[in-house]
This record gives structure tokens, sequence and C-alpha cells, in this order.
């Protein structure tokens, strides 16, 4: 660390990244998503943030901020014809399928996809997934 601030104040670097709004880094990352094949120095130009502090805005603050995985819940469940399933809650339309009696009353039950797929369901359960968070909505 001391042999790279001693070359940083020969060479009259600064090591600081300067300040920047939230709003900024939102920006970066919108430029930074939009086109695959911009560059730091052309988000620098379109932002008015220094080269630096866009390269720590995309290397560095990301992995500080956001977590490395991602948990997502499933309903599980086994269709009339005895095909397990496994569907995010996400997907579950909620206005048609009642997610709390899921599972807590016995025997067949509703459930309804935001598509409008139809199941007829049993033996069901929750069950909760750690991914990892890269693989999950990638370019937004």
């Amino acid at each position: 660390v001391t042999a790279v601030r001693n070359m940083a104040a020969r060479l009259k670097l600064s090591l600081r990244v300067r300040g920047y709004t939230s709003g900024q880094a939102d920006q970066v990352h919108e430029l930074y998503a939009s086109r695959g094949d911009i560059s730091v120095r052309e988000i620098s130009a379109k932002t008015g943030l220094s080269y630096g502090a866009v390269s720590y805005i995309l290397y560095a603050a990301n992995r500080k901020k956001k977590p490395l995985y991602n948990r997502i819940r499933f309903v599980e469940f086994e269709s009339e014809e005895s095909t397990r399933f496994g569907v995010e809650t996400e997907l579950i339309d909620v206005s048609r399928t009642c997610l709390e009696r899921l599972a807590s009353e016995p025997g067949v039950q509703d459930i309804w996809l935001l598509d409008g797929a139809h199941f007829k369901a049993r033996n069901i359960y929750f069950t909760e997934r750690i991914i990892s968070a890269g693989s999950r909505h990638r370019g937004r």
C-alpha cells in the first residue's frame, strides 16, 4: 500500500474517487446496460464524471452494495397427472390463487399463473432457492 501511495505521489495522481450521487450512479449503470460496446470513456463524457469515478461505479461500488446471491421462493406441487412442478411465486396470479391457503389446506388446490395457465395441485409446499446474483435479470 505504501509503495502504491508513493508512486501515486511521484506521478501526481489522486487515489481518491470524487463523490457522486446515486442518480449519477444509476445513469452510469443505464448507459452501460443500454449498449454492450460502450466504453468507460464514453460513459464518462456523457455523464460528466471522471474516468476513475465511472470505473469505480461499474466495478468496485457495485460489489459492495449488491448481494452475491438472490433468494427465490417457489411453490412446488404435484399435478393431477402426477407431474412435479416448481413455480416461482412471482409467476402465480395472486388475484385467483391465495398463497397463504395453498399449503395450509389439504386436498387439491387451484393454482393459476399470470399467463392464464391452470393447475389442479396437491402435495403443495414452499421452497426457497439461492442462485447467483449475476444469473438473474441480466441487462437491467
